[in-house]
């Protein structure tokens, strides 16, 4: 067997202006794990998720930044509600103070508290309602 066999082509790459969350997305939605960093078609370097991962913390979405913007969590907050049959009827997010960022989800459910405690236990942090209001 030959590397051709097995290669994957076209070969993705990206340049050395890429941002690093540029090039983290770009792994995570091809599958794959190293990416060749190309200026004029030379080759100049490679990048890898772990090197990304590194110098990056906050783009992995395993942390270790409990509550940091995270590439992702936009999506998998959406994910959460659209996987209970809660349907969103607007949605505002806004930086705060570091790097967190602040989602206001307004949706079409009368059963808030149960909606919050599933998101808790999901590991967002819920400001409304709050645990036990009574």
């Amino acid at each position: 067997m030959l590397v051709k066999d097995v290669m994957k082509s076209p070969v993705l790459s990206v340049g050395p202006e890429t941002t690093l969350e540029e090039a983290y997305k770009l792994l995570l939605e091809k599958g794959v794990r190293h990416l060749p960093v190309l200026k004029n078609g030379k080759l100049l370097g490679i990048i890898t998720d772990r090197d990304i991962r590194l110098a990056t913390s906050h783009l992995n979405p395993k942390g270790p930044c409990p509550g940091c913007t995270q590439v992702g969590e936009l999506a998998r907050l959406t994910g959460f509600l659209a996987g209970r049959g809660v349907n969103i009827h607007s949605l505002l997010s806004y930086p705060e103070e570091g790097e967190h960022v602040r989602a206001v989800v307004r949706v079409n459910t009368l059963e808030t508290h149960l909606l919050a405690q599933g998101l808790r236990e999901a590991g967002f942090e819920v400001l409304w309602p709050p645990k036990k209001p009574w």
